[in-house]
C-alpha cells in the first residue's frame, strides 16, 4: 500500500533567474507536489505520528522565498533536500515548479521543471557529496 499528501498549485513568490535584473523581484512560481509516505502506522490518526502538511507547505514556501535562485531546477533540489532532511516520515516526493505566467512568447499554458526522489537514493547523493566535499 503506497500513501502520500499532495498539493496543487501552491502560490510561491521567488527571487530567481538567470540574470540580477530577473532576481531583482520575486516572481511568482506555483508548485504542486505528492509527498509519499513511508512506515508510518496504519489507522493512525495522531498529528504526531504521520508528516503535518501545514508544516510541510509552511517549509516549502520558506525555503524558496528566503533564497535567490538562477534556475528552477535549483530550487526544486533544494526544497527535496529540506523535505527529506526534516520529514523522516516521507519516503519520496515528486514535485513540479513553473513560472506564473509563463514567461516564453508563445501558447503555451505551462513551461517547468518536475523532480523525482525516493529517500534511498537521496540518502545515496548526500552521502557521497558528504565524502567527497560537495554538499548542496
Amino acid at each position: 500500500m503506497s500513501r502520500a499528501i499532495f498539493f496543487e498549485r501552491l502560490s510561491l513568490s521567488v527571487r530567481i533567474g538567470t540574470g540580477k535584473e530577473e532576481r531583482k523581484y520575486p516572481q511568482r512560481l506555483l508548485a504542486s507536489s505528492k509527498i509519499y509516505l513511508g512506515d508510518l502506522p496504519w489507522g493512525n490518526d495522531s498529528l504526531a505520528g504521520t508528516v503535518d502538511y501545514d508544516h510541510l507547505i509552511r517549509e516549502i514556501v520558506r525555503v524558496s522565498e528566503l533564497s535567490e535562485f538562477s534556475l528552477l531546477e535549483r530550487l526544486a533540489e533544494c526544497i527535496v533536500d529540506h523535505v527529506m532532511t526534516f520529514f523522516p516520515g516521507v519516503s519520496g516526493i515528486r514535485l513540479a515548479l513553473w513560472k506564473d505566467p509563463c514567461p516564453v512568447p508563445f501558447s503555451v499554458g505551462q513551461v517547468g521543471v518536475t523532480i523525482r526522489q525516493n529517500r534511498t537514493d537521496w540518502e545515496k547523493v548526500r552521502q557521497h557529496a558528504n565524502k567527497t566535499g560537495r554538499i548542496t
